[in-house]
């Protein structure tokens, strides 16, 4: 045993971890809107949960991703804690998916799904076997590695060091069981440390009695990157994080105290010790669901109780999208969509607001437009970083089409609150300087104000609906608005020159008119984007 047995090791594991990583980036690609639409069926039954939770994190190939997620929906107030507390549990059973795969010893197909995987990557024209492709190769990748590392740990057969290790390890199981949390915690993948058992055992070099308290070790280590990921997270959030390691942590104690008796069950489903781990794993986490499942009330109180609840948590940020949802762009673009929406109506309601500060000269509108003005900018640019940094993880060219016109809407949403703003200002100009206008002036601008206020209301009604007919109109609705405006500033034009208007107000009349214009452009181009023009 030498340092080359060693880089052997972690050459393996990495290959293993890559080919989880492949696999998980192959699999959304087909199965990315089935997995919103599961994210969406999500009910306050737990069982719901548990079941969505399995297929996600099969889908997903990570526990830790799934549950890491969940947090971050729960911390965007888009998933209760009691959702979030099912899909936690059903996390834990579909992570032990790859260990029943690797348990089957498929290593001697590695060269056939590796030479198929990157012959239909080359040739491959239709988008459905390109997404196979890269699942058959994420697969020969994983056993790639898993092969590398069983070979590896045959040079730790009669080795007096390690024999020492797995003395001590048989001796006393809570070595193994702090063994195993350390590992977990390191690489941050409990279904890479189960490889990492498996590879052992298929050598001989390890057995059930060893494996079990590191197995237990792995489900409480793969806790904590969860745990710190939700620091700065609400209370809710945090409080999903905690049940995740309570939840680990009180089946860890339940299955210490039945070591002997779940380990000779465990013996009866297999003779080999690499499936006996695999089973082991399911087992664990079944049952450790099955058992807690009754008390979940219980678990909520308790999680609640020590985590309390903040006052300070009513500060204005994001509503649907949080940072770690980024590892699965379906779900982060369908969030971001919706913040997107909101942005949309809140734009919206600070016009209406800034109109009723200019026509009705309540000016106590004008610092809360203010305000929303600071509030939209600040959206802007957070939902601006969020999408760069979700276009690093997009995994299909209509995600990439999907980005370009979020970063469109963003933009002509906030340019619409600029003008809103901007109407507000001039409310105020006009108040303190006791400006005028005539009856038929106010007339065509109230006008203007009503077609602009529905074409707004109407554009956000369409986006929400994604109907395109819709949308179609409304383009047709802004050409009619800008004769509307040609013939606005026409009849200004004669009333000034009959001396209906005063110049002083000229330049008032003209800017709101103005700013009005820009918003129906505005709107039209998110129009023209949504509809690919």
């Amino acid at each position: 045993m030498n340092i080359l047995t060693f880089l052997n090791i972690f050459a393996g594991l990495s290959l293993f971890l890559y080919g989880l990583k492949v696999i998980r980036v192959g699999i959304q690609k087909f199965a990315s809107e089935g997995l919103k639409r599961l994210i969406e069926k999500l009910t306050q039954n737990p069982i719901v949960g548990i079941i969505i939770g399995s297929f996600i994190t099969v889908l997903i190939q990570s526990s830790s991703t799934t549950v890491t997620m969940v947090v971050g929906f729960v911390n965007a107030g888009v998933m209760t804690l009691r959702q979030a507390i099912g899909v936690i549990m059903g996390a834990n059973i579909g992570t032990t998916i790859t260990a029943q795969l690797v348990a089957f010893k498929l290593t001697y197909i590695t060269p056939f799904l590796l030479i198929i995987g990157i012959s239909m990557n080359f040739f491959a024209k239709r988008k459905i076997y390109r997404q196979i492709n890269e699942v058959l190769i994420g697969f020969g990748f994983l056993f790639l590695g898993m092969q590398i590392m069983t070979t590896a740990f045959m040079a730790f057969k009669g080795n007096p060091s390690f024999n020492i290790l797995i003395a001590q390890l048989s001796e006393h199981p809570l070595y193994g069981i702090l063994l195993g949390i350390a590992m977990t915690t390191l690489i941050q993948n409990s279904s890479a440390t189960i490889g990492l058992l498996q590879a052992m055992a298929i050598q001989h070099l390890i057995t059930l009695d060893i494996a079990l308290p590191i197995l237990i070790g792995d489900n409480i280590g793969t806790t904590f990157s969860v745990f710190v990921a939700s620091a700065q997270t609400n209370s809710n959030a945090r409080r999903a994080a905690l049940y995740h390691f309570i939840f680990n942590f009180i089946g860890a104690v339940i299955f210490v105290g039945l070591l002997s008796p779940f380990s000779a069950i465990i013996v009866r489903t297999s003779t080999d010790v690499a499936r006996q781990i695999a089973n082991a794993h399911t087992f664990f986490n079944v049952l450790n669901t099955l058992i807690q499942l009754p008390f979940i009330n219980l678990l909520i109180a308790l999680v609640t109780k020590l985590i309390p609840s903040k006052n300070a948590e009513t500060e204005k940020g994001f509503k649907y999208i949080d940072e770690r949802i980024i590892a699965t762009p379906i779900i982060a673009l369908s969030q971001v969509e919706k913040e997107i929406l909101r942005m949309a109506r809140l734009s919206a309601e600070t016009l209406k607001m800034a109109f009723k500060a200019y026509f009705e000269q309540k000016l106590d509108y004008v610092p809360i437009v203010k305000e929303n003005e600071e509030y939209v900018d600040k959206l802007d640019r957070n939902i601006a970083k969020f999408l760069s940094k979700v276009s690093s993880n997009v995994i299909a060219p209509e995600q990439v089409s999907n980005i370009t016109s979020y970063f469109n809407y963003l933009n002509e949403f906030e340019r619409i609150c600029d003008h809103a703003e901007k109407i507000a200002d001039l409310a105020d100009y006009i108040n303190l300087n006791k400006i005028s206008f005539s009856q038929k002036a106010l007339k065509d601008l109230s006008d203007l104000k009503l077609i602009t206020m529905n074409l707004l209301e109407e554009l956000i009604k369409a986006l929400e609906k994604k109907d395109s007919t819709l949308v179609e109109k409304i383009l047709d609705k802004c050409q009619e608005a800008k004769n509307i405006q040609n013939t606005i500033r026409s009849n200004h034009i004669k009333r000034l020159s009959i001396g209906d208007c005063l110049p002083e107000t000229s330049m008032i009349f003209l800017d709101v008119v103005s700013h009005m214009a820009r918003i129906q452009d505005h709107i039209q181009r998110i129009a023209e984007v949504f509809i690919g023009k």
